[in-house]
């Protein structure tokens, strides 16, 4: 995390691991942007990433040996870290790159602008996992890109390109990835030159009308239904079935 100027800039940097979410990463997330939101001087924030990819989402081979309680605590604690997010009070942008899988999809939604890579690859995992998309990402896709389109990403399981997320509405535009944290710090200069009042009022406005579109509220049921979900012999057989492919491949 660095500020430049007006401009703050949240990198995730575990590219090891294609930067997958854990408990220590989601927690860090959360406590930065809580930290930039009260810093008064900062505009606007980059969200980006370090290596090939924006996040693999969270680490399968902590989500496999997860209790059911263990894996509510951690949708809790990604719910809060999506919400520390969303609730900044600048404006946010993500830059995202190569795979954005499962919570890094989540996360890109709950950013104001998103500007993507043409490498981008989209993915949602939960429900071939036997759990239902948490961290709030069905109200934010469908007031995003409604939802059928939402359905279809989230039960279909499909892999999908920048192209196809530009052609939903969900990210602004597809720069080349070598020019993409540019593109991305040339937006937010543009953003800076405008006063914090009409910054901040803009971002209310727009907040309330997505809330009145879809309300994010019903998402703090999401650990209980994580935890009846890891509990369910049906969804655990589908898990099992999951991750031996994902092995085996």
């Amino acid at each position: 995390m660095r500020i430049d100027g007006s401009v703050g800039f949240l990198g995730l940097d575990r590219p090891k691991t294609l930067n997958a979410f854990d408990t220590s990463m989601i927690e860090d997330i959360a406590t930065a942007s809580a930290w930039l939101s009260d810093n008064s001087t900062v505009k606007v924030v980059v969200i980006h990433s370090t290596g090939r990819a924006f996040s693999s989402g969270f680490h399968l081979s902590q989500f496999a040996e997860a209790s059911p309680k263990q894996a509510a605590s951690v949708v809790e604690a990604g719910r809060r870290m999506i919400e520390a997010v969303s609730g900044m009070r600048p404006i946010t942008i993500a830059a995202a790159n190569g795979h954005c899988v499962g919570g890094g999809l989540v996360l890109m939604a709950a950013c104001d602008f998103r500007y993507v890579s043409e490498d981008l690859t989209a993915y949602l995992p939960e429900t071939r996992l036997g759990i239902p998309l948490a961290w709030g990402g069905i109200p934010r896709l469908v007031r995003e890109i409604g939802p059928s389109a939402t359905a279809e990403l989230v039960l279909l399981c499909e892999k999908v390109g920048a192209e196809k997320l530009k052609d939903l509405g969900l990210v602004n535009a597809i720069v080349a990835g070598d020019e993409l944290l540019g593109h991305v710090d040339a937006i937010a200069r543009r953003l800076c030159d405008l006063s914090p009042f009409v910054l901040e009022i803009t971002k209310k406005q727009i907040d309330l009308a997505m809330k009145a579109l879809a309300s994010t509220e019903a998402s703090v049921m999401e650990e209980n239904v994580v935890q009846v979900a890891m509990a369910d012999e049906a969804s655990a057989a589908r898990r099992t079935d999951y991750l031996a492919s994902l092995g085996s491949g």
